[in-house]
């Protein structure tokens, strides 16, 4: 981050810009106060399917492991996927974020500028991918994960 970007957000409850992490439990370890808010996000055990090849038969086998980590009710995302979610989530819903004062009209660039902030690359059609294929489910997370936030 560079100074700019940190002054910029230096009134942030939670300074999530600042924070160097790639799971929400690190991330967590960091901010405690910020796991209040998003007590659905808890490790656990996610099971792991892979197909082995016997050499000897050429039969294939699934294989069953296991791996620790927070986006085991998530299906389909990583956990540096949730740990921008929690950035989106801070920079859009924060009193004091900059982004408020500086989009006050218009929810879709204050949003844009969020994913952004956030670490959301934009894709080939110039698309964040928070307003793409995955909206609906990215709105389901929120959902989820902040039950009154009704005004998406």
């Amino acid at each position: 981050m560079n100074i700019l970007q940190q002054e910029r957000f230096s009134r942030l409850q939670f300074p999530v810009h600042r924070i160097k992490a790639d799971t929400p439990v690190k991330l967590f370890e960091v901010l405690p106060g910020l796991r209040r808010y998003f007590q659905k996000i808890v490790e656990a055990d996610i099971e792991v399917l892979t197909t082995v090849e016997d050499e000897k038969t050429g039969e294939k086998k699934i294989h069953k492991s296991s791996i620790r980590g927070a986006e085991s009710k998530f299906k389909g995302l990583r956990s540096d996927d949730l740990v921008k979610i929690i950035r989106y989530i801070v920079f859009v819903y924060d009193p004091d974020s900059d982004l408020i004062q500086e989009y006050p009209e218009d929810s879709r660039l204050l949003k844009d500028a969020a994913a952004k902030e956030a670490g959301f690359n934009r894709m080939a059609n110039d698309q964040l991918p928070l307003w793409s294929w995955w909206q609906p489910y990215f709105i389901q997370i929120i959902n989820d994960l902040l039950p009154g936030a009704w005004f998406l």
